[in-house]
């Protein structure tokens, strides 16, 4: 594979990284996109990992794509 980024790699990167926070920029994006982003990339990405017994990434890449709730 060599010096390739893959997007696996970048995304346990984010996952595992606690100072990298994807509910940040979530929240940056309009309302109506931050349920979009975590049900059609989040949740697809959590079975990935999910099938290939990363529960506990599975759960992480959920729990950090979930929009903040409005107060």
């Amino acid at each position: 594979m060599g010096p390739h980024i893959t997007l696996l790699s970048i995304i346990v990167t984010i996952v595992m990284k606690p100072k990298m926070k994807p509910t940040n920029l979530i929240d940056r994006l309009p309302a109506r996109f931050q349920w979009s982003i975590h049900n059609l990339v989040a949740h697809p990405l959590m079975e990935i990992f999910y099938q290939l017994g990363f529960k506990d990434i599975a759960q992480e890449i959920h729990d950090k794509t979930l929009p903040k709730e409005k107060d």
